[in-house]
């Protein structure tokens, strides 16, 4: 039951309960206009006076209903002049982002609103976002989801805080809402869209949450939101863990700007319902988490990690994909540019023994006059790089060292016949990301050595000429066969 405060006194508990928002906080208030939100600011600037709170108001307009969209925007900018507030607007074509990625126009709207707020909580530099989900929110989240198909993330519904968003309503129902709007007596705007039975969260809304209240559960709201918080601590016990296994999964030697890579042996002793996790974690290092990944996408990630042949690739939405090599799951945005792509640093020419900066990879080629003893080259290792003896007679300054090229043959140690370098790499299971990054080793167009993994026949030690030799180590990189 409400009292002559309103909802004030529950909403206060949770955020002091919760640690939500701190005295002192300056928190960005999505308005929208409509009575949650209109309940929220309010609620926030009473609060607001004893707490010291810094309010700024956030209005994202989305283009969808045309004149009413801007009367919105008009009533809420209103609003915030009369409580004194900084007030912060923009708008998007929502239709147009959401038709170019591939996602329904509600979640193109989801996501630029909350880039918008992000933007401003930054620009304005504040510490929170704070936006008006309800307990029946919450409710119509979880059975939507349900009636959709989600595993435990999507079943613990919406948190109260995810990073810098809070949401201080998630105590009361949106009856206990609107009784607060009219014992203040607060104006609010109406968005005809949340009546309209094309979406299915309004049938959810006006025509499955009734129906199970009257026939089967009075208090499915309190019910589906118990339910949630109890799903909500388990699955924060799993992403615990599986930050854990991500760390231990990830190799970020074997990764290339824009990617992730993961060790497929280590992947391999994690539960499913861990790997899944930390295949959303890789996502989320790339920045993509943030609409159309479902679960069958994360299956079939599994699928390529416990089946798949080295080669085989998953394309995931939002210009992401993922593929196998011998020994990782490497994760690619085309947001970056690969290798092939990337111009500068593509060679560079040695002129004497010492250490050597490599442009395009965070490590140093170290060239060394020979010092006894040291294995014969061309020995069989399956660690990677190795290092390597040339003769100096054929290895003799200047070097080229440079990226491989297509069409690049290569003598290999012991081999009779030129192979193409390409071929060799597949041969000595070198993985595809790394392929693009060796350093190759040229002089008058013969590539003498391929830096930490062989050396030409051509450049071989015979007789007594490892008293005259230079030894190649490939520092500060390092994989498997």
């Amino acid at each position: 039951m409400l009292n002559d405060k309103g909802i004030i006194p529950v909403v206060e508990r949770h955020i002091s309960e919760r640690g939500l928002i701190l005295s002192g906080n300056s928190v960005v208030v999505a308005v929208s206009g409509g009575p949650d939100s209109v309940c929220l600011l309010h609620v926030l600037y009473l609060l607001g006076k004893n707490w010291d709170l810094d309010l700024k108001v956030a209005h994202f307009e989305h283009g969808l209903r045309g004149k009413e969209s801007l009367d919105d925007l008009r009533f809420v900018e209103g609003l915030a002049r009369e409580y004194g507030l900084e007030f912060f607007a923009d708008h998007a074509d929502v239709k147009g982002y959401s038709a170019a990625n591939g996602i329904c126009l509600q979640e193109g709207a989801r996501l630029l609103r909350y880039r918008f707020l992000e933007r401003v909580r930054k620009e304005s530099k504040a510490d929170l976002i704070a936006t008006a989900h309800t307990a029946s929110d919450q409710a119509e989240e979880v059975l939507l989801r349900l009636l959709r198909g989600a595993g435990l993330p999507g079943l613990s519904g919406i948190p109260w805080r995810r990073g810098p968003i809070v949401r201080p309503l998630l105590g009361v129902t949106r009856d206990e809402v609107m009784g607060h709007v009219t014992s203040f007596g607060l104006r609010y705007r109406v968005d005809s869209s949340n009546d309209s039975p094309k979406y299915v969260r309004n049938r959810v809304r006006k025509e499955l949450i009734p129906f199970l209240e009257k026939r089967f559960n009075p208090n499915i709201i309190g019910t589906m939101n118990r339910t949630a918080a109890l799903l909500a601590e388990e699955q924060e016990a799993l992403d615990d863990m599986a930050a854990k296994a991500y760390r231990y999964c990830l190799d970020s030697i074997a990764a290339a700007k824009g990617q992730v890579a993961l060790n497929l042996e280590r992947l391999g002793t994690c539960l499913p319902v861990i790997r899944r996790r930390i295949y959303r974690r890789a996502i989320e290092e790339l920045g993509m988490l943030d609409g159309g990944i479902g679960y069958c996408h994360l299956d079939a990630l599994d699928n390529l990690v416990a089946r798949s042949m080295p080669g085989k690739r998953c394309t995931l939405p939002r210009g992401l994909s993922a593929y196998r090599d011998y020994h990782h799951l490497i994760f690619s945005s085309t947001h970056f540019k690969s290798s092939h792509e990337e111009k500068t640093g593509e060679w560079m020419l040695i002129t004497g023994t010492g250490s050597w900066r490599i442009p395009w990879m965070d490590a140093w080629l170290n060239i060394t006059p020979f010092i006894a003893p040291y294995p014969f080259p061309g020995q069989v290792s399956s660690d990677y790089p190795k290092r390597l003896m040339m003769a100096c007679e054929t290895a003799r300054f200047p070097l080229i060292l440079r990226r491989r090229r297509p069409g690049d043959r290569f003598l290999p140690f012991g081999a009779m016949v030129r192979m193409r370098l390409k071929k060799f790499m597949i041969n000595r299971k070198i993985p595809r990301n790394l392929r693009d990054r060796l350093p190759v080793i040229e002089r008058d167009g013969q590539i003498l050595a391929l830096a930490g993994v062989e050396i030409s026949e051509i450049c071989r030690l015979r007789g007594d000429q490892h008293n005259n030799a230079y030894c190649l180590e490939l520092k500060g990189f390092h994989w498997q066969r």
